[in-house]
C-alpha cells in the first residue's frame, strides 16, 4: 500500500481522556466505549468539542503485545490532559485499510518517512478518528536533524 505522508502543525489540545491496558481483541470495544463516555462527560460538563476523537498508543497493541491506550476527546478548555502540539507527520487511511492489521502499514509509512527525512519520532503515535472509515495515523516529529559534514565541528 502506498501511503502519502504530509506534515501539519497542531497546537496543544486540552482533552478528556481514558487510559487502559488492552489487548488487540479488546481494542475496538475499548475505543468505542471510552469515546462514548467522554462525549457524554463533555456534554455534562458543558465543554465544547474541539476536534476529532483520537487514541494515543503508549506501546504496541498487536497479536503478541498488550499495551496502554489513551482515548481522548479534545475540548475547548477544562480537559483532564493536554495533548502536546508540534509538527504532526500523518497519513490518511480509509475503509479496510483503517482496520487491524492493515493499518500497521500506515504506522510503518510514517516511521519510514521520518527516518528518510532525518526527523525523530516524538512521543507515542496517534490515531485520529475523522469518521467511520477515515482514520489519520500521526506521530509528532522533531525538526530535521543536520548530519555532520566534513566542514562541521
Amino acid at each position: 500500500m502506498d501511503h502519502t505522508v504530509t506534515t501539519t502543525e497542531v497546537g496543544d489540545q486540552p482533552a478528556l481522556s481514558r487510559r487502559r491496558q488492552v489487548s488487540i481483541a479488546e481494542l475496538s470495544d475499548f475505543i468505542r466505549a471510552a469515546e462514548g463516555e467522554l462525549q457524554r462527560e463533555a456534554r455534562e460538563r458543558a465543554l465544547e468539542p474541539a476536534g476529532h476523537a483520537l487514541a494515543v498508543f503508549h506501546g504496541p497493541v498487536n497479536d503478541e503485545t498488550d499495551s496502554e491506550v489513551e482515548v481522548c476527546v479534545p475540548v475547548a478548555g477544562g480537559g483532564d490532559v493536554v495533548l502536546g502540539g508540534g509538527t504532526l507527520a500523518r497519513t490518511d487511511v480509509r475503509g479496510a485499510d483503517a482496520t487491524y492489521p492493515r493499518i500497521l502499514s500506515a504506522y510503518d509509512a510514517v516511521a519510514a518517512w521520518a527516518q528518510r527525512s532525518d526527523r525523530a519520532l516524538l512521543g507515542p503515535p496517534r490515531e485520529i478518528y475523522v469518521d467511520g472509515d477515515h482514520v489519520v495515523v500521526g506521530w509528532l516529529v522533531g525538526p530535521p536533524e543536520r548530519s555532520a559534514g566534513p566542514h562541521d565541528g
